[in-house]
């Protein structure tokens, strides 16, 4: 329920082993090659105008691809420790 909150403390000590991170890295891909399509596409040129030509718009919100098939697991680590 909405008025009890999110239970934040079940995301507080979320272990990230590099197994698991190597297999999520296949599912965001396959998640970026099922989304290039059309709605896609439209979707990009609508957020370069939201965005007013910024930098986002290079970076959709998933990413760019060859950071996300090359980050060290230990940069994603630090990204919620820190």
């Amino acid at each position: 329920m909405i008025s009890c909150g999110i239970n934040t403390s079940v995301y507080a000590d979320v272990k990230f082993s590099t197994d698991e991170i190597n297999k999520e890295r296949g599912v965001v891909m396959a998640g970026k090659r099922l989304g290039k399509g059309e709605q896609e596409r439209m979707q990009t040129t609508f957020y370069v105008v939201i965005v007013n030509n910024l930098r986002y718009a290079q970076r959709i919100p998933v990413g760019l691809e060859n950071i996300l098939l090359e980050f060290k697991p230990e940069t994603l680590r630090n990204y919620y420790h820190d």
